[in-house]
């Protein structure tokens, strides 16, 4: 009983530190940074879209949500864009798609 209380606590935490680490990445990033920075910081992006003045870096990132289901964490896949013009990153954030 004791090994079972003390692994569900371990997946716990090791689930918390996921999703605390997944945010904390896009707060590595700042404007004026280059492409190479950001992949550097966060890593390589999951896709990219290039437009005629910008390129936008796409990250999906897990994000815990405030409550529990069932048993467990409540989490889910957040994405995220970073905005390059001019070679720099010009604005990033969540993205929202409607």
């Amino acid at each position: 009983m004791k090994n079972r209380i003390l692994v569900l606590a371990v997946l716990l935490l090791v689930g918390c530190a996921t999703s605390a680490m997944s945010l904390n990445k896009i707060n590595k990033i700042k404007a004026g940074m280059t492409r190479e920075q950001v992949i550097e910081a966060i890593g390589k992006p999951e896709n990219i879209h290039a437009g005629k003045d910008a390129e936008f870096l796409i990250y999906t990132m897990k994000e815990r949500v405030t409550g529990r289901k069932e048993a467990g964490l409540v989490v889910e896949n957040v994405k995220y864009f970073v905005r390059i013009v001019g070679g720099r990153v010009e604005s990033f954030g969540r993205l929202s798609v409607r």
